[in-house]
């Protein structure tokens, strides 16, 4: 008789708050997963707390400074407030779950998790967005060829990043894949909650409608799996990326060292030339120094950035060198410095009118960000499991996400190496 093959659905809900743990259990399919699964009741992320970091720990099963991808965007200060992500696979330094499943022939799908453009993903319809060129274009450049035919059949429900089409559309995607594919190893990333979170809060009723869809839509991608007659070999692995704060001011620090002449800007205040520039993270910031910098110069821009202490407007919490963030967070990059804020502050890279402004009096602005350290209170998530490989009843009280990149290569029977993480042996059945 044939051995049956194991399949895993990993679900990122992305924006996920611990805080969301009593409301979550009240919801029906959040709750099977409680009562006939396990659950991590507090996940840590990693620093800085953002999507395409984040991700890419959870993928991999290590910190930043093994994957490589220290922040959402790359550094361009040419254009501050238009920076390309990393939207690549390979900018990633170390293989990803993805990998090891397909060189063990198992077959893959991805629908937007984040940085896996290009990657050899079997199905692969992966996050990337531009400003001059639309998302099938950009699809039959990086997806995959064999994702083709589904992506057509859904296309008509695409609507841009516009929620919660979005999601809608992601939904149908993953749902077909499994239908027709049925997948060894499926990701998917969905967006909507920390869509509404950044524009309207952490907190209250918008998220709560949210996450009553996602609940349905984790129903809807369930049933799929028994529509596809392999739910009794599949495990389901829900859980977030980040958490999040609300903010109520914002802080431009490249207008900060323009000031500081640090920073040098046309007519226009575009950045004619720079020996530091910031790199926002939101509720963290890179302050990056220009390679051709004199002795002199960087003795200068060290002092203004520790003098930021001093300033009357105390948005400053923590300045650390990178060989502090190396040593604390496990990150690293091509940054020299790394600023948290304290909590109401965020970051932003544009040249403003002032280099610190209330969000009041910025257009369109947002209400809540993430990025800051990962021990923020408000910045831990969830994890949730159950299915053919999860022991019922198991609570974990604390785990990290690069816990999850090992455990769900146990899941499918596969071994990755040199991970930070550690296999969570307490919910998997022997």
């Amino acid at each position: 008789m044939k051995k049956q093959s194991q399949h895993l659905i990993v679900i990122s809900l992305d924006a996920l708050n611990a805080l969301d743990f009593n409301y979550l259990k009240e919801l029906p399919n959040i709750r099977a997963f409680i009562k006939k699964g396990s659950y991590v009741r507090e996940l840590s992320s990693v620093y800085p707390t953002v999507t395409y970091t984040c991700h890419t720990s959870i993928i991999t099963g290590t910190y930043p400074d093994k994957h490589g991808i220290f922040s959402n965007e790359k550094v361009q200060p040419s254009k501050p407030s238009l920076q390309d992500w990393y939207w690549h696979k390979n900018a990633i330094k170390v293989p990803t779950l993805f990998d090891y499943a397909k060189n063990a022939g198992l077959k893959t799908a991805n629908v937007l998790w984040p940085v896996m453009a290009s990657a050899k993903i079997d199905y692969n319809c992966p996050e990337i967005w531009s400003e001059n060129e639309g998302f099938i274009s950009l699809f039959l450049k990086y997806g995959s060829i064999k994702a083709l035919p589904i992506l057509l059949m859904e296309a008509s429900n695409f609507k841009g990043k516009q929620q919660p089409y979005l999601d809608n559309f992601s939904e149908a995607l993953a749902i077909r894949m499994i239908k027709s594919k049925k997948p060894n190893l499926l990701c998917i990333h969905l967006i909507e909650l920390d869509h509404v979170r950044h524009h309207y809060g952490i907190m209250g009723e918008h998220s709560l409608e949210v996450l009553k869809r996602l609940d349905q839509r984790i129903g809807r991608i369930v049933e799929a799996v028994k529509d596809a007659q392999i739910y009794d070999n599949t495990t389901f692995l829900i859980l977030g990326d980040h958490g999040g704060s609300d903010f109520n001011t914002v802080v431009y620090l490249n207008k900060f060292f323009s000031e500081k002449n640090l920073i040098k800007l046309d007519i226009d205040n575009n950045i004619r030339s720079w020996k530091v520039y910031a790199n926002s993270c939101g509720g963290s910031v890179h302050i990056h120094v220009n390679k051709s910098c004199s002795e002199k110069d960087r003795k200068t821009i060290h002092e203004t950035i520790y003098n930021l202490v001093n300033l009357e407007i105390p948005f400053v919490k923590n300045i650390y060198s990178k060989a502090e963030v190396q040593s604390l967070f496990k990150l690293n990059g091509s940054f020299e410095y790394v600023i948290e804020p304290n909590d109401g502050y965020i970051f932003r890279n544009d040249i403003a009118s002032n280099w610190i402004l209330p969000s009041s009096m910025v257009e369109n602005c947002l209400v809540s960000d993430h990025g800051q350290n990962p021990n923020h209170p408000g910045l831990k998530t969830l994890l949730f499991a159950k299915g053919n490989k999860i022991k019922p009843g198991v609570v974990i009280p604390k785990a990290s996400i690069v816990d999850a990149g090992p455990t769900m290569a146990e899941i499918l029977n596969l071994s990755m190496k040199n991970t930070d993480g550690r296999i969570l042996t307490e919910i998997l059945l022997s």
